[in-house]
């Protein structure tokens, strides 16, 4: 891919020597000014992907970000003969959302409570208190999700799906006031490492929304008491599923002393990577070329070395803007980007633009490095304080809200 989270997988692989192609439908991505070669074919074009892999003589295909990319990649590899992690069978598992509830109920892990929309949807909201959350079974990127707040909403919810056609099936799910994690991890040889595990942090939500995730936060403070649960709940999944090797990652809740799985992806968290890297000195980019050039025993004996070892305290700090405003002003992120504090950035939007929050989930991103947690809500405070971007009215354009906070 050619997005700003491949730039220092092209580089290492150009380091390293490798003939880099850089292929996805953005014409202009970064990534393809630096790489020996590119094209320009959407993921989802399986079969012009497939041959390109073929005419180029590939040795291997990396992309692990998206849940869309790890889906379509899952498909060329196969067709194309690449060494991959997964295979077509496997995907039920991992991108329809309804099966792999199914599987974790199977092997005794617990889930929200859930049902598949159809068309007594009223019927099906009855066995729920609400809040509820609707979700698309094969979607990506958080697109399309909403919370349904009471009764009276539900019909206006579901005429939106329907009138929507994005996606053909849904879900209903409960939704759980708890803190959320998230979980990188590596599989070799059917066993699994730990890479890092987070505090995934969300503003307290607007009716009827799910809420912002605010602030991403290496390691989790709470990750020596999840950790050996967590572990056990993926060497159970990939047993069924016959995952032997490559990245697996998992959102989960921890709710009365116990692990709640909202979704396990076999994929890296784009726009984590880094973090993981900045607190541990373990390289993502490493491990994904050397699962195409290396030898298992190599992967798993730097796995050791690392993970999940954490030195400092990192944390990606997101901040959204609200719909349909134009950019007038951000000047105020700029010069928080130039802060001491701030390792790494990343503004989505430029001065003229018109905020689309579903092409572009995110305005700005912060990276922080500290080392410790109280340095780190210091700095987070002083991010929020100066933080601002101006509509063409001089309107606030970003959303700021506290965090919701757990015992």
């Amino acid at each position: 891919g050619s997005l700003h989270e491949n730039l220092e997988l092209v580089n290492l692989a150009k380091k390293r020597g490798y003939f880099t192609i850089v292929c996805d439908g953005y014409k202009d991505g970064p990534a393809k000014q630096i790489a020996d070669k590119s094209y320009d074919i959407d993921v989802r074009d399986v079969d012009n992907f497939v041959q390109m892999c073929i005419d180029e003589k590939a040795d291997g295909i990396i992309g692990s970000f998206s849940d869309l990319i790890f889906e379509q990649i899952t498909k060329i590899a196969d067709k194309a003969h690449l060494k991959w992690y997964a295979t077509p069978q496997m995907l039920k598992y991992y991108r329809n959302k309804d099966e792999q509830k199914k599987l974790l109920k199977q092997l005794g892990i617990s889930v929200p409570k859930h049902k598949i929309i159809s068309n007594n949807f009223s019927e099906i909201i009855e066995d729920f208190s609400f809040p509820v959350v609707v979700k698309p079974l094969e979607g990506w990127g958080s697109r399309e999700i909403s919370v349904i707040e009471n009764s009276t909403e539900v019909n206006r919810i579901f005429s939106k799906y329907q009138d929507s056609h994005l996606f053909s099936a849904y879900e209903i799910e409960e939704y759980i006031c708890a803190p959320e994690f998230n979980l990188t991890a590596w599989v070799v040889d059917s066993d699994v490492y730990i890479i890092g595990i987070a505090d995934r942090e969300k503003s307290i939500r607007n009716f009827g929304q799910i809420p912002f995730v605010n602030r991403i936060i290496y390691p989790s403070r709470k990750i020596d008491v999840v950790i050996q649960q967590a572990t056990l709940i993926l060497k159970k999944f990939i047993a069924h599923t016959y995952q032997r090797s490559g990245p697996i990652s998992m959102q989960f809740f921890y709710h009365n002393g116990n692990i709640v799985v909202c979704e396990i992806a076999g994929r890296i968290f784009g726009y984590e990577h880094e973090l993981i890297t900045y607190g541990s000195g373990l390289s993502i980019e490493k491990l994904l070329l050397d699962y195409v050039y290396e030898e298992d025993v190599s992967i798993e004996n730097y796995l050791k070395k690392y993970s999940p070892v954490y030195k400092k305290i990192c944390a990606g700090f997101y901040f959204f803007g609200i719909s349909n405003e134009i950019v007038a002003d951000q000047s105020a992120l700029v010069r928080i980007k130039d802060a001491p504090y701030v390792t790494d950035s990343e503004l989505f939007y430029s001065e003229g633009d018109t905020v689309d929050n579903k092409s572009k989930p995110y305005f700005a991103r912060f990276d922080i490095i500290t080392d410790t947690y109280e340095n780190l809500e210091k700095i987070y405070l002083d991010i929020v304080s100066r933080a601002s971007v101006l509509s063409t009215d001089g309107k606030e354009i970003l959303i700021k809200k506290k965090l919701e906070k757990f015992n």
